[in-house]
C-alpha cells in the first residue's frame, strides 16, 4: 500500500471518528449525507473482502487472520460475486485442496451470520451442496484424502455434519471411489449399517455403484471396506 493511500485511510477513518462523536452538533442532513457515504464505501469494502475470500487458495491467510477479516467485515461471506454459478466464499474453498481447511472456520462463522439462509449450515447446504463435494472432491489420494477428510471430521465436531447427512445426501456412494478411501472408511464408521441399508437413486450403495460407476475399481473399494473391521467414530 503506498504511503499517499495509507494516509487517506487512516483520515478517513480519523474523519469519521471525529463526525461520528459531532453528531448531536451536525446539522441533520449533513449527517445523513456522511451516513451514505459511509454506507457506500462499507458496501465496496465487504465486496473487495468477498473478492479476497474467493481467492483463498491463493492468498493462504493464517486463520487468526481470517478470523479477524470476518469479523470485521461478516457480510463478505455471503459475497456472490460476478461468477455464473452465483458461489459462496465456502463453496470456492472447498473446491481445492489449498484452501478446503478453512471450511470449517468459514461454516462456523457462516451460521452465525446466517449466510445461505437458515438451514444452509453457514453456507454448506446453499446451491452447492458442499457435504456432497467433500465426500468425493480432490485429485489425488495422498494429498487430497487427508485434508478432506480431517475437515469433515471437524465439521462432525462442530455438528456441521451430522449422522443422518449420510443417507440423506448419499455420502456413501459419493465417497466410494478409489481417490477417497480414508474418507469411505470414516463415513462407514460412522454409519456401518448404511452399507447394507442406504439408497441411491432407488438402489442399494453396493448397487449404484455397480449401476452407475464406471470402473471396477469403485466395487473394489466398497468390497474392501464392507469386509475390513471399520473403525468406530
Amino acid at each position: 500500500m503506498s504511503a499517499a493511500i495509507e494516509d487517506n485511510l487512516d483520515q478517513f477513518i480519523k474523519t469519521v471518528g471525529t463526525f461520528q462523536s459531532m453528531e448531536g452538533s451536525l446539522d441533520t442532513k449533513f449527517y445523513n449525507g456522511l451516513k451514505k457515504i459511509v454506507n457506500n464505501a462499507m458496501k465496496q469494502v465487504s465486496n473487495h473482502t468477498g473478492k479476497y475470500l474467493h481467492n483463498l487458495h491463493e492468498h493462504q491467510p493464517d486463520e487468526d487472520t481470517l478470523q479477524k477479516i470476518i469479523d470485521n467485515v461478516p457480510s463478505s461471506l455471503s459475497y456472490e460475486g460476478e461468477n455464473k454459478f452465483d458461489w459462496l466464499p465456502i463453496s470456492f474453498a472447498a473446491l481445492s485442496k489449498e484452501s478446503v481447511h478453512y471450511v470449517p472456520l468459514l461454516a462456523k462463522e457462516g451460521v452465525k451470520n446466517d449466510v445461505g439462509g437458515d438451514d444452509a449450515r453457514g453456507g454448506l447446504l446453499s446451491d452447492l451442496n458442499l457435504l456432497e463435494l467433500l465426500a468425493y472432491s480432490g485429485d489425488s489420494r495422498e494429498t487430497a484424502d487427508p485434508l478432506y477428510l480431517d475437515v469433515m471430521k471437524k465439521l462432525r465436531k462442530s455438528k456441521l455434519l451430522l449422522r443422518e447427512d449420510i443417507q440423506d445426501y448419499k455420502l456413501l456412494y459419493w465417497a466410494c471411489r478409489p481417490e477417497t478411501p480414508m474418507r469411505f472408511e470414516y463415513l462407514a464408521g460412522l454409519c456401518p449399517e448404511g452399507l447394507k441399508t442406504h439408497q441411491c437413486k432407488g438402489l442399494s450403495v453396493i448397487h449404484a455403484i455397480i449401476d452407475f460407476g464406471d470402473s471396477i475399481e469403485l466395487f473394489s473399494t466398497f468390497l474392501e471396506t464392507a469386509l475390513s473391521e471399520v473403525p468406530p467414530e
